[in-house]
This record gives structure tokens, C-alpha cells and sequence, in this order.
């Protein structure tokens, strides 16, 4: 199976606020495919629903890892910074998604 075939259940799981089953399939994914970015950003997601944010932070910080130029995905930590009350950092990626979705 694909990473892609992967993770179209979790339209459904995501729906229905079943982060834990949705979470599972973008991890086995990301085992078929370490590149596939957009399973980075779904799991983020999944892992901050679940309240997992310092999981969500390294998820992020991998998909970074790999497009450090991906606007979304300086707006996620963006987003992850404002939780964890890191307003300076936030701002400083938010600045950098900005760029980045103008460029």
C-alpha cells in the first residue's frame, strides 16, 4: 500500500475526532515515506487535537527538516509556539511563513 492510499481513511477519523486511528496511519506513511510532507502536516494536526503538542513540535521540526521553505509548515510551529506561550519564536516563524507565501 502507499503512503498516499494510507491516509485517506483519516478524512474519516479525523471527522469523526478519531485522532488516535488517524494518527496511526500517518506514522505508516511516514515509515513507507519519509519525504511525504503531507503526512508531516496532517499528523501535526492529529498530534495537537490530541493535545500532544510537544509531539506535534517534533513532527513539524522533521517536516521542516526536510522543506525548510514550506510556508504551512513555518505557520504550524508558528501555531505550536503560541501554545507553548513562546510568543517571540512564534512570531519570528510566522515572519518567516509570511516570506515565504509571498515569494
Amino acid at each position: 500500500m502507499s503512503p498516499r492510499e494510507l491516509i485517506k481513511p483519516w478524512v474519516e477519523y479525523f471527522a469523526q475526532k478519531d485522532y488516535e486511528r488517524a494518527a496511526c496511519y500517518f506514522k505508516k506513511a511516514l515509515e513507507l515515506d519519509v519525504t511525504f510532507i503531507a503526512a508531516y502536516s496532517a499528523l501535526a494536526e492529529t498530534l495537537n487535537r490530541m493535545g500532544e503538542i510537544d509531539q506535534a513540535m517534533e513532527v513539524v521540526q522533521k517536516w521542516l527538516e526536510f522543506d525548510n521553505n514550506d510556508a504551512l509548515a513555518h505557520a504550524t510551529i508558528s501555531r505550536i509556539y503560541v501554545q507553548l506561550g513562546q510568543i517571540e519564536q512564534a512570531e519570528k516563524e510566522l515572519a518567516i511563513s509570511k516570506f515565504l507565501s509571498s515569494v
